[in-house]
């Protein structure tokens, strides 16, 4: 069945989150003060780990991170709420 699911996220450099085979992610946000990932899966589909990249604007990129990144897709930018930090994800 599709459909589109949330994911909490960790706010930590790099995570893998387990989704079905050929989701297709969205977005990220914050909602309230969890960073979450929406995606449209089909439910049937078996569920495969996705690694997530976070990197905060101005931080240098670490070398084993930056060597991936040219093969992620650029998810969004987002703002934690009530802290001055600023979220770039990929995966």
């Amino acid at each position: 069945m599709k459909t589109i699911h949330k994911y909490p996220l960790a706010v930590v450099d790099s995570q893998h989150v387990l989704l079905p085979l050929g989701a297709e992610i969205l977005s990220a946000q914050f909602q309230g003060i969890q960073l979450c990932l929406w995606a449209l899966v089909d439910t049937d589909q078996p569920l495969r780990a996705r690694s997530i990249v976070l990197l905060e604007t101005g931080n240098a990129i670490p070398p084993v991170l930056a060597d991936n990144l040219s093969k992620k897709n650029f998810i969004g930018t987002v703002q934690e709420p009530n802290y001055p930090m600023v979220w770039h994800i990929f995966a």
